[in-house]
Order: C-alpha cells, then sequence, then structure tokens
C-alpha cells in the first residue's frame, strides 16, 4: 500500500502541551509519512502545536487560527475559509467532549465530513459536563465518520455503535527494552541495579492523580523499610510544585525522582522494574501502553479501560486504599522481572501495533476522500 497517493490530512484538536492526543497524532504521521501522507496542523489555540519539530521535520504546517474559545466567531470564519481554500483530502477532528464542537460545525458549514475521533471517556468539571450534555446530541446529529480510541470512549461520546476504534499505538521498536538504556539511565540517576525502581509516567494534573503516587510509595516505605525501592516520575503539569513540597515535607527527596518532561521516555521505561497508573480516569492511556510493550508488570487503578489489559502481568486496582497498593507493588517486586522481550512480541501481534493500526487509519482517510469527492 505504501505509495499509493500523496494525500493531506488535516489535523485538528492539538495543544502545545505534549499529551496523549498529541502524542497519538506525531506517531501516525511518523509511520503514515511512509505511505505518501502529509498532516497540517490547525493551532486552535493560538499557543503552537507540541512537537512542531517534528512535525515541520516530516513537512507538516501549522496554521495558527484564532483562539476558538476567545473568538468563536472568527475562528469558525478562519476555519471554515482554510478548509474551502486548502481542500484537504480528509479532516481529523480530535475531541475530548462534545462541550465545544465548533470545529466540527466550521467542517459542516465548509462543506466537509469530517473524521471525528473521541479521546476520552468523561468530561472533567462542572461547566464542562453542562456544555457536554448540551452538545452532544447535537454532535450525534452531524454527518462525520465516526472514530474512538477504545470501545468505552466510542460508547460514551457516540451512543450509537456505528464508529470505529483507531487505539493508541506505538511503534514497538522504539518503545522496546533496552539493557543499554536502562545501564545509561540508572547511572545517570545513580540507581543501583538491585533497587527496585517503581515508574509514574504522565503529567501532573488532578486527573492523572499523581498525588496517589507519592502516597501510596510513603506508605510502602513505612511498610517494608528494608526494600530498596525508588520512585521515579516522568512529567509536568500544575501539580508540579505541590508534589515537590510534598516529597519534601515527608523527607523523601532522596528516594523520589522528579524528572520534569522528557522526550526520551522509552529509555526511562527501560530502567524502571514495575510501573504505576493511578489515573480518576483514561479511555485508552499512551503511556500504558509504552510502558508493557517495554514488557514492564503494571499496576493499573480500576476506573482506566479495560481495554489496557495486553499482557497477563497487568493489575487493576480500586484507589480507596493505598496499602492495599503497597502490598501488590511488595508482591510484584518479590517475583522474577517479567519477560521484557517476550512482552514485546505479544504487544506486537495486537492493535497497539502502529504497523498495523496505521493501515486502518489510512483506510479511513480513504473513505473519507471518496466520500467527500476529493
Amino acid at each position: 500500500m505504501k505509495g499509493i497517493r500523496k494525500m493531506k490530512v488535516l489535523q485538528i484538536g492539538l495543544s502545545s502541551i505534549m499529551g496523549g492526543i498529541e502524542s497519538f497524532s506525531l506517531n501516525y504521521f511518523t509511520k503514515l509519512s511512509e505511505y505518501g501522507v502529509l498532516f497540517d496542523y490547525a493551532d486552535i489555540y493560538g499557543a503552537g502545536i507540541a512537537g512542531d519539530d517534528r512535525i515541520k521535520s516530516l513537512g507538516g504546517k501549522i496554521l495558527t487560527l484564532p483562539n476558538y474559545k476567545r473568538n468563536p466567531l472568527r475562528f469558525i470564519s478562519r476555519l471554515t475559509k482554510l478548509l474551502k481554500e486548502e481542500q484537504y483530502d480528509a479532516v481529523h477532528i480530535n475531541i475530548q467532549t462534545a462541550a465545544n464542537i465548533l470545529t466540527v460545525l466550521a467542517a459542516n458549514r465548509a462543506g466537509i465530513i469530517p473524521v471525528v475521533h473521541a479521546h476520552t471517556v468523561n468530561a472533567v468539571g462542572a461547566f464542562r459536563s453542562v456544555l457536554h450534555r448540551m452538545n452532544v446530541h447535537k454532535l450525534r446529529k452531524i454527518p462525520c465518520i465516526r472514530l474512538a480510541c477504545s470501545q468505552e470512549a466510542g460508547e460514551w461520546l457516540w451512543s450509537a455503535p456505528d464508529f470505529r476504534i483507531i487505539p493508541n499505538a506505538v511503534d514497538l521498536k522504539q518503545f522496546a527494552f533496552s539493557a543499554e538504556n536502562r545501564k545509561r539511565i540508572r547511572s545517570q540517576l545513580s540507581i543501583e541495579e538491585d533497587t527496585v525502581l517503581l515508574g509514574y509516567v504522565g503529567r501532573l494534573e488532578p486527573v492523572k492523580n499523581p498525588l496517589f503516587a507519592v502516597h501510596m510509595f510513603e506508605q510502602y516505605v513505612k511498610m517494608y523499610p528494608n526494600v530498596k525501592i525508588k520512585l521515579i516520575i516522568v512529567g509536568e503539569g500544575s501539580l508540579t510544585p505541590q508534589i515537590r513540597n510534598e516529597i519534601l515535607e515527608k523527607g523523601m527527596e532522596d528516594s523520589v525522582i522528579m524528572t520534569g518532561m522528557q522526550k526520551n521516555v522509552s529509555q526511562y521505561l527501560s530502567a524502571m522494574d514495575l510501573f504505576i497508573m493511578p489515573s480518576l480516569h483514561e479511555a485508552l492511556s499512551l503511556a500504558a501502553v509504552e510502558a508493557q510493550a517495554n514488557g514492564l508488570c503494571c499496576l493499573f487503578a480500576d476506573t482506566i479501560s479495560a481495554d489496557l489489559n495486553i499482557l497477563e502481568t497487568a493489575e487493576f486496582l480500586p484507589l480507596d486504599n493505598v496499602e492495599r497498593w503497597a502490598e501488590y507493588i511488595h508482591a510484584l517486586a518479590e517475583k522474577p522481572r517479567c519477560g521484557r522481550i517476550a512482552a514485546t512480541e505479544i504487544v506486537e501481534k495486537t492493535q497497539f501495533n502502529i504497523n498495523l493500526s496505521a493501515v486502518t487509519l489510512l483506510d479511513v482517510y480513504h473513505e473519507a476522500m471518496r466520500i467527500n469527492g476529493r
């Protein structure tokens, strides 16, 4: 299928912060560029797009529009004009909720049936929840190609079963376990090989629940004082100052490592032994896929989609008891290390392998082309 047609796709809904949607889009752009597909990005917030260097290196453009929240009328006018002038083969709108559907309305106004992709399972905040409930029925009536990152996300946004799943897939070569990376990162962080390294990767925001990780680790150290263990937190966000203060107040600065945002997350995954994700909700976390692609034993909150149960080593627990989490972590730490290489081979056969899922998304774009007469 490579090289069958040069195709231009406009991506909408990304921000300047590298989160799940941004990583999703860049992963698929990287793979689909091998098929002659080009992504341009509409900056709907006026603050730039995360990964702009990568986008430009692949030949994509970033098109700045008026902030769609502050200047909704100007935004619709400019986006409608852009869509009519550029004649994109497909327009891929990534949304969290139906709280703001201006992008979909603009595409409809331009006479385009867009691809609309659901990326979450919940509307955070009372005001956003009200707007979502007001708009979701309207959204479901607008002609579009319906996608979702998971079964749960699709059912939540679309209600009817006529959606397709395009998961948060990864390049397994990039995230496969590397003994060399493990040794290098541990050396940089002064972590001995016999020290268990418990890892958290994600934005430090309330919905990701990173403070639970800190509290759970504090409890673990109290319950198992003789175990050599450290917690590493990879990411940053609005809770960064609070987490740093918590670590200092608890006297855990020698056992908790905060790295901030890192571009080479795969290398840090190889340095870890166990991975935790205590999020309050997740549609289909890319970080969870990456951790399992690396072969890590994972402990997830039971609020996270069961679609992420890729490996038999994954466990799901409720968030009501930090002691129980500590016990599970200890049980996993006491076991022999998971077969990291074998785990990558398992993930390779699933929908989370981007070599497989990219072809499915390409088919969706071809369908959009046919529907829109491109």
